[in-house]
């Protein structure tokens, strides 16, 4: 299992979920360019394309990908992009888990208001997940600089990375997604209704909605996502055998 971890984050977002993985789980957790710390020039240049090279990077190739976010998007757009190939059979992947994607379904969803308000979107879905990693109870005001300061790294190349992406979701070839998907989202999250519409749109989804929890569902309710993972991948596994 492959884990690629969302804009301005990091491979420790997935931590909590070490203890409730199955012992036939082997896990792995890149670090990925836009990672929170990360060199910013990796959004100077179109980033789907760079996704290859990154799986190359696994001692293995992944029978199962987890993306979170950001990185969801950059998954369904390369697929989105591969004309006349399938680049998941490519790279052994026969299972796509997204979890708390951006997806919109018609240009007409995004409206000025929508893009104006994203930066502020981003700056407390950032608070929320540092909140969330820290061992104690932050400050209010620490844990707001510390979330500027991530913005402030991802910087506006990154920022523009990501609103191409989430611009361009209206268009993504959702068809051509050949494996059996998993979309998980928080009920609090304010893509909650986002993932619903993509799991439908996928060719053979299922949804998982959290109870209770917002944007980082692995971090709110490790257990939960976890079980809701192995789920769909028994589930999967016994239409396989049938």
């Amino acid at each position: 299992m492959a884990l690629l971890h969302g804009l301005g984050n990091s491979a420790s977002v997935w931590n909590s979920c070490v203890d409730h993985w199955g012992p036939d789980v082997e896990a792995w957790s890149l670090e990925l360019p836009w990672r929170s710390g990360g060199d910013p020039s990796w959004g100077h240049t179109d980033v789907p394309h760079q996704l290859p090279r990154l799986l190359a990077d696994l001692p293995e190739a992944p029978d199962v990908l987890v993306a979170h976010s950001f990185a969801a998007s950059v998954v369904l757009e390369h697929l989105s992009r591969a004309a006349g190939t399938d680049p998941l059979a490519e790279w052994g992947v026969r299972h796509l888990v997204l979890v708390s994607p951006f997806y919109r379904r018609e240009p007409g969803e995004f409206d000025w208001d929508v893009v104006s308000g994203l930066s502020e979107k981003f700056l407390t879905v950032v608070g929320d997940g540092i909140r969330l990693h820290s061992a104690r109870r932050l400050d209010p005001e620490m844990a707001l600089d510390l979330a500027r300061r991530v913005c402030e790294r991802v910087g506006p190349y990154g920022w523009l990375r990501f609103g191409e992406l989430y611009l361009n979701s209206p268009w993504l070839r959702t068809d051509q997604v050949s494996v059996p998907c998993l979309v998980v989202a928080g009920e609090n999250d304010a893509t909650a209704r986002e993932a619903t519409d993509l799991a439908a749109d996928l060719p053979r989804a299922g949804l998982a909605m959290l109870a209770g929890c917002g944007h980082f569902p692995m971090l709110e309710r490790p257990a939960e996502f976890a079980e809701a993972v192995a789920s769909f991948l028994t589930e999967q596994r016994s239409f396989a055998d049938a």
